[in-house]
């Protein structure tokens, strides 16, 4: 997820760069940035749920190519709690580190640990697991399309929360939602041709649910300015009104430290840059991983330790009255040999908690 943000940043600033040098009449603006310099690319987190806990290292590309890579080197990486306890995670190939016994436990401390032969050592600053706070309640708002002054068919569903802040001072959230659909086919093909969309499927051997998470979403908020208070109607996400079939979602509600909130929101900040003249110049944005002997070695991205607590919820789709827009349907072909639900972050044969 982190990858697809800085990549966004990294296509936005020189977009906007490249806007000021063919438009404006001023000198060209330099953003100081040595976009020819590789780096290193870290996105890890542990949190009080069940692991296992993944921590993936890439490089970032220089200017003129499109995507992230591996990191072209073998690493040792491992995560220290302040108990003294220490794992070194397992190579699952293409730069993805795992846990196999670690638990994360609130209050305590953990550090990132990264070993690049026996020339770097990379760490980054202790993060603590903060205490979850309980969702109070999740509810959804239908909202019909509007298209000039006249209402029609269809709308989507907008899912919010409250929740009530703790009288403690310094509390930092972040929201999101994943989202469990039921499928049939565990293998699939589809084509196309003049005649529309059609696909040939293999059934699944046994129940099985594909995971869709909110990769784009950056929602955020503080007690800055409602400390003790209830937090009212924070937005989650939206549903169109596709189906009358309901969407199971499993709302995460992250408590987290200052320093991973404001990397955050910087990150939120630098893709919804507007993009005029006074807005803050685009920049690389800093994350708390280091190389311990070279600080002039740049590291992008975060190790967070986090306090989760989770919530099901179904939104149904229906509205009285409302007749919904269905999308349009494919033809499917049926294999009758069924295929094995293969567990993955994408799909799963667990049934979700409180499905």
């Amino acid at each position: 997820m982190l990858f697809k943000f800085i990549k966004n940043i990294k296509y936005f600033m020189f977009t906007i760069i490249g806007m000021w040098a063919v438009s404006a009449c001023v000198d060209l603006y330099d953003a100081g940035l040595n976009t020819n310099i590789k780096k290193l690319v870290v996105d890890g987190e542990i949190t009080n749920l069940p692991g296992p806990y993944r921590v993936t290292l890439q490089q970032s590309s220089p200017f003129g190519t499109k995507d992230f890579s591996p990191p072209p080197f073998n690493a040792v990486v491992s995560i220290v709690d302040n108990l003294g306890n220490n794992e070194i995670l397992t190579d699952l190939g293409f730069g993805v580190f795992q846990t196999v016994k670690t638990q994360g436990v609130v209050g305590r401390t953990y550090t990132l640990k990264i070993n690049i032969g026996d020339k770097k050592v990379y760490t980054s600053t202790p993060q603590t697991i903060k205490e979850p706070i309980k969702i109070d309640k999740v509810y959804t708002e239908y909202e019909p399309y509007q298209e000039g002054t006249s209402t029609y068919i269809g709308g989507e569903f907008k899912v919010y929360l409250d929740v009530q802040d703790p009288a403690t001072s310094g509390d930092y959230y972040r929201w999101n939602y994943i989202n469990f659909e039921p499928i049939e086919y565990c293998e699939q093909k589809r084509f196309k041709n003049d005649d529309g969309e059609f696909a040939i499927g293999q059934p699944c051997c046994a129940p099985c649910w594909e995971i869709n998470r909110c990769l784009g979403c950056i929602n955020l908020g503080s007690d800055q300015f409602a400390n003790g208070k209830k937090i009212n109607k924070q937005f989650i996400g939206k549903f169109p009104y596709s189906s009358i079939s309901p969407v199971f979602l499993q709302i995460e509600q992250k408590s987290l430290s200052k320093e991973n909130y404001f990397y955050w929101k910087e990150i939120d900040s630098q893709i919804n840059n507007s993009g005029g003249i006074f807005d803050t110049p685009p920049a690389t944005v800093q994350g708390n991983v280091y190389n311990v002997a070279d600080p002039n070695d740049q590291v992008l991205g975060f190790f967070a330790a986090i306090g989760v607590s989770t919530t099901p919820f179904r939104v149904i789709r229906q509205v009285p009255n409302k007749q919904q827009v269905i999308l349009g349907k494919i033809d499917w072909t049926l294999n009758p040999v069924c295929a094995e639900c293969v567990e993955s972050l994408y799909r799963t044969a667990k049934k979700p908690a409180g499905y």
